[in-house]
């Protein structure tokens, strides 16, 4: 893999870790309602 595609990797990972933890904000968030998400079990 390349050097550089891993650096993002891990730092996203990181990101990532910070989230769950509550020490960092999303930039995105989306809410799935239960019509939407039987509509795509469904597919």
């Amino acid at each position: 893999m390349d050097r550089k595609l891993f650096e993002d990797l891990v730092a996203s990972l990181k990101e990532a870790a910070a989230i769950t933890k509550g020490r960092a904000r999303p930039a995105r968030q989306f809410e799935v309602g239960p019509d939407v998400a039987l509509k795509a079990l469904h597919r």
